[in-house]
């Protein structure tokens, strides 16, 4: 066995004695995918420290050196010499009009795609040429944070606050303002604002202020984090080590997201989670964090910016204890550890570590194939080398098995009979031992029927099927019935299988044919002409969403019974081939897939693409090759060709 932490390597060298750090799930060293944007792909400089995304959905980016305005294609920039009158960006917010609004270190400019910039400074009542902050409050008041103050509505009815005070950030509250500055946190009261004082919060300088859906204001001193609730201090966080936790954004599912002096750090559950050059994140000085409103993190600083497109996956390698990077079935004991079957043995995930069980542990083989949890809590892992089982701490080999070399699967159906697939020996199912320990199994032999590398799926419904050399195979309790090519099935030698909530049974093939669907009645495939990644299907599951998940040479598709979505390394996916069988739907509704690369946990309800999808803005037009005017309503009768 050996026990894998992130401080693995570290040994105490006391009487002979190794001892290993148990460490929660959330810092181990899985990687994240991210993209990177700099000046190569057209951004105006090469540090941005200021986010916003508009109405219309185009993503802001404030540089020191420029305002880029990206369309997740291409950036289009704006300076100086576009009208405003320094480009040194700290800050960009929208009022309800659709004026943009841009903070500068030389006063305030307003966009509007008709007019362009109009710029104000200190001659217009601004507290201060230095802006550093921004808010537009319900009612579509602009708020000004500067150097020297704070104002309201400059160049309208301005009105200004706090004279002399150097202001860093500012976050309404339903119609309350908050006000972080180097003297401490001030908070609106009618037409006034009060300094806040607390338990935690004085005259220290505020580095990082945020509001969660909750209205829970989260302040930052650096050191510390205190929450705000109903007036008052609620809480106190403390960021590990010595990290100075500013620039706060709250994301949309709560968690708290800032840059640290080393990265980015993200506050959920409880926990903090560092995200940072070692996770993959391309920016080692981080400036500024932004959640956009498909739910995409981003991070810019010095380097660019960059895309987060891997938050719904969390990854783990042989790095971070997996006996191998090559992962095959899953599943949960009655303790809720987490069963890994790898090429490299039997991994565990328990209390946020990890354990590697091999033969040297009692396994009959390293190569695991497949791992169950049966109804009475025992583990049975098939591998090369036979059957082996776990069960009261133990881990034992099946003494009568010793001639099927190698286990490919493990099924348990509604009886509580065991049923493998073997190398050697074929289908096999447990029959009752009188005396003995151990299950014995028999050979099954299905007419015209052959399984040399075949699969298993014993359904809830007590139906038990099998993927054979000469078609799909189903025992009903009584007889067996195998489907082929003259019953519709796309080919004769089907793979891994699956059920989804609907009763549908889904399977791949030994060769490149796409996924086919089986609803009793008739058979339906899909292929790559159909929208799936890779006809080359190895792995297929079901969750309780309705979707079914197909892993395939290409990485991962889902299908939501009208079109299938891809997931590759580029979305945060561990690899870009997915494994036979790796799949496993947990219960608390998270899935995790085992690829050529390791085994990567996706949570559903971090990832954008299971949302709305975002909206369309149209960027440029043209009747017959002539450009058009995106704002204009007419064209003459002959312009037919619209592109």
């Amino acid at each position: 066995m050996t026990r894998y932490t992130p401080f693995r390597a570290l040994l105490a060298l006391f009487a002979g004695i190794i001892f290993c750090a148990v460490v929660p799930n959330s810092a181990l060293s899985q990687r994240s995918s991210w993209t990177l944007y700099s000046a190569t792909e057209g951004l105006s400089q090469q540090t941005a420290q200021a986010f916003f995304q508009d109405s219309d959905g185009y993503l802001w980016v404030g540089t020191r050196a420029g305002l880029n305005r990206f369309d997740g294609e291409r950036f289009t920039t704006f300076g100086v010499r576009h009208g405003l009158e320094n480009d040194w960006i700290n800050a960009i917010t929208q009022d309800p009009s659709g004026t943009l609004w841009v903070a500068t270190n030389n006063g305030l400019a307003s966009w509007r795609r008709e007019s362009g910039f109009v710029n104000f400074g200190v001659d217009d009542g601004l507290p201060d040429k230095a802006v550093s902050a921004l808010a537009v409050s319900a009612d579509g008041s602009l708020w000004v944070g500067t150097a020297g103050g704070l104002m309201k509505n400059p160049g309208g009815s301005a009105d200004s606050h706090l004279r002399g005070v150097s202001i860093s950030s500012l976050q309404f509250v339903g119609n309350r303002l908050y006000v972080g500055t180097t003297r401490g946190l001030y908070v609106q009261q009618g037409d006034t604002f009060e300094h806040f004082q607390g338990t935690h919060l004085g005259i220290q300088p505020i580095v990082g202020l945020t509001a969660d859906s909750e209205g829970t204001v989260w302040v930052s001193t650096g050191g510390s984090v205190t929450a705000i609730r109903n007036g008052a201090e609620a809480e106190r966080l403390l960021p590990p080590g010595t990290t100075n936790f500013v620039n706060l954004i709250a994301l949309e599912n709560g968690a708290i997201w800032g840059r640290t002096n080393q990265g980015t750090l993200l506050y959920e559950g409880g926990q903090f989670r560092p995200i940072t050059t070692s996770q993959g994140m391309p920016i080692l000085t981080v400036i500024a964090v932004f959640e956009d409103r498909e739910g995409t993190l981003w991070t810019g600083g010095i380097g660019g910016i960059a895309k987060f497109t891997g938050r719904a996956f969390t990854n783990y390698t042989q790095e971070d204890g997996l006996g191998s990077n090559t992962v095959w079935q899953m599943t949960r004991d009655h303790e809720d550890a987490l069963w890994v079957g790898t090429t490299g043995g039997l991994s565990r995930l328990q209390d946020g570590s990890w354990e590697t069980f091999t033969v040297a542990d009692g396994l009959a083989g390293n190569f695991i194939r497949s791992v169950i949890t049966d109804t009475d809590g025992t583990l049975w892992i098939g591998s090369i080398g036979g059957l082996t089982r776990l069960r009261d701490g133990r881990l034992e080999v099946h003494p009568g098995l010793a001639t099927v070399g190698e286990v490919f699967w493990v099924d348990q159906d509604t009886s509580g009979r065991l049923w493998i697939t073997t190398r050697a020996r074929g289908l096999m199912r447990s029959v009752s031992a009188p005396g003995s320990d151990w299950p014995e199994f028999e050979p099954v032999a299905v007419p015209g029927q052959r399984f040399t590398n075949a699969r298993v799926l014993a359904s809830d419904t007590g139906v038990v099927w099998v993927s054979g050399d000469n078609g799909l195979s189903r025992w009903d309790g009584l007889v067996w019935q195998t489907y082929t090519r003259a019953d519709g099935l796309p080919a004769d030698e089907p793979y891994s299988m699956t059920e989804d909530i609907h009763g549908n049974l889904w399977f791949g093939f030994h060769s490149s044919r796409g996924v086919a669907c089986f609803d009793g009645v008739e058979f339906v495939a899909f292929t790559t002409e159909d929208g799936l990644s890779n006809d080359a299907v190895y792995s297929v599951g079901a969750d309780e969403a309705g979707y079914v998940w197909i892993g395939s040479a290409a990485g991962l598709d889902r299908w939501d019974g009208k079109h299938f979505v891809a997931f590759g390394t580029d979305d945060g996916y561990v690899g870009s081939e997915s494994n036979a069988g790796a799949f496993l739907a947990d219960a608390d509704g998270t899935l995790w897939f085992g690829a050529i690369g390791g085994l990567s946990h996706y949570d559903p309800t971090v990832d954008p693409s299971s949302g709305e999808p975002p909206g369309l803005t149209l960027r440029d037009l043209a009747f017959s090759g002539a450009p058009l005017d995106p704002e204009s309503r007419t064209t003459s009768y002959d312009q037919r060709d619209l592109t």
